[in-house]
């Protein structure tokens, strides 16, 4: 009986003919799909390009809304201020009755000089050479009274700390970045990249020590080096767009500017967020005379940071070029407003020169 009621229940197979017919339908189904999706994606594409009036008017909403959120946030950001030096003059007295307790303390005096930082580096620098006097090998008041030397334009003495440094860890990068960085506001060049140079040794598996290089050797017009350097972090490092944007301004330099471009491009492909990449490539493709796209990356430029003068400047001096009086007027007036310097630099710059009589123009720049 229970054998008969399993027979009478038994799904029944599909006949074999409408499998087919269903399997066929399915991959009809996914071929349609898939062949709509690229068109789909392309008509979207479309409907982003908008006209600069669009643009123009989205990011001023953009900085509009930026300016009522601080003003609508000022009395919250004051009072955290006050909070923060109330609590900065606390954590000062402190310090100030633990020195009384314990006047060997070298740490409480790094730690005393530190937080007199950055409004009075003097009083800061006489603490950390209190710390350095208890304990002369402390390598942490050493760099913080470097720093403070070189923010009060005390360059030797900024040196010979560092150099103290260096041989207290001679092994340690940082210390060879400070002193490099220093060397680099001196102008010496080639004193920076010796300092460079040992970083990449004790670090070659990291960027960070090429970067530093390529920049001092740009810094002094070695673009060739500097080149070689790119090309060793492209081998050494192929996914990292860092690599990229430091070689692509090699060739920027030498006025490689197809290669340039194509470095850049990678760059922005491997890392997006990189205004510098886009103001280099926007540049490139200037010289190249490909204005259109210079102008695009330039707008791209304004997206991430709708307060960059110099980008709607650019735009505006490019569309110049272009004839486009209408255009140019609005990224300049935008420019102007947000740096007013630039009223004396545009009235010098060539890309601007077929408005200079214009009576528009005097009067956004007066």
């Amino acid at each position: 009986m229970e054998d008969n009621y399993h027979q009478q229940n038994k799904p029944k197979k599909l006949d074999k003919s409408v499998l087919i017919i269903l399997v066929i339908l399915f991959i009809c189904f996914l071929f349609i799909l898939l062949h709509n999706y690229p068109t789909k994606r392309k008509s979207i594409n479309k409907e982003e390009k908008i006209s600069d009036d669009q643009f123009i008017q989205l990011m001023d909403d953009r900085l509009n809304r930026d300016k009522l959120y601080k003003e609508k946030n000022k009395d919250k950001e004051i009072s955290e201020a006050n909070e923060l030096n109330k609590s900065s003059r606390e954590h000062l007295a402190e310090l100030n009755d633990l020195i009384k307790k314990r006047p060997n303390d070298a740490e409480l005096f790094l730690d005393r000089g530190v937080s007199y930082i950055p409004e009075n580096y003097y009083q800061a620098i006489t603490d950390f050479s209190h710390a350095i006097q208890l304990k002369p090998n402390y390598i942490q008041a050493f760099l913080w009274r470097a720093n403070s030397y070189k923010k009060t334009d005390n360059y030797e003495l900024a040196l010979i700390d560092l150099n103290h440094a260096v041989k207290l860890e001679p092994k340690n990068p940082s210390n060879y970045q400070i002193r490099g960085d220093l060397f680099l506001e001196l102008k010496e060049y080639d004193r920076a990249i010796e300092n460079f140079d040992f970083i990449i040794n004790l670090e070659p598996n990291k960027i960070f020590g090429y970067e530093a290089k390529a920049y001092a050797l740009n810094r002094k017009g070695d673009y060739i080096n500097s080149l070689k350097e790119g090309n060793k972090a492209v081998e050494l490092f192929p996914d990292q767009g860092d690599a990229y944007f430091l070689r692509g301004k090699a060739f920027y330099y030498l006025k490689y500017y197809d290669k340039a471009i194509e470095d850049f491009t990678k760059a922005i492909q491997l890392f997006s967020y990189s205004p510098d990449t886009y103001q280099f490539r926007s540049l490139a493709y200037f010289y190249n005379g490909d204005y259109d796209r210079a102008i695009n990356d330039m707008k791209m430029m304004i997206q991430l940071d709708p307060q960059n003068s110099r980008a709607w400047y650019g735009v505006g001096g490019i569309y110049t070029l272009k004839g486009n009086k209408k255009d140019a007027l609005k990224y300049l007036t935008r420019a102007v407003n947000m740096n007013a310097k630039l009223k004396e630099e545009v009235q010098r710059d060539e890309n601007y020169r077929s408005l200079w009589n214009d009576p528009e123009f005097k009067r956004i720049v007066q």
